[in-house]
């Protein structure tokens, strides 16, 4: 993310258009945006394991009705990330982080 849009419906150095939080061209996301703002998740204490971690917002998700098609496509992109810090921004685009 190299870039800060200031409003959800263009990405300002493209001129695309977001879908949910995106750019639907660049696929760059919105700085603040999370997917399931309602689902909170809390990693303090929490195994530091990125199996550990996907595996405890893959449950929050579960719990809050996300259908498991989602899920899969939070899970698959988490264990894209080619870094742990990467994978920690998917967690964090994904629901809310405590």
């Amino acid at each position: 993310m190299t870039e800060n849009h200031q409003d959800w419906t263009s990405c300002e150095m493209h001129g695309h258009q977001f879908d949910e939080g995106s750019c639907t061209d660049c696929h760059e996301l919105q700085e603040d945006y999370v997917r399931y703002p309602d689902v909170h998740v809390s990693l303090s204490g929490e195994d530091g394991n990125a199996f550990a971690i996907v595996g405890h917002v893959s449950q929050a998700l579960r719990c809050a009705g996300v259908p498991a098609e989602e899920i899969k496509d939070f899970t698959t992109a988490a264990f894209d990330a080619a870094t742990y810090d990467g994978l920690l921004q998917v967690v964090m685009r994904t629901v809310e982080v405590s």
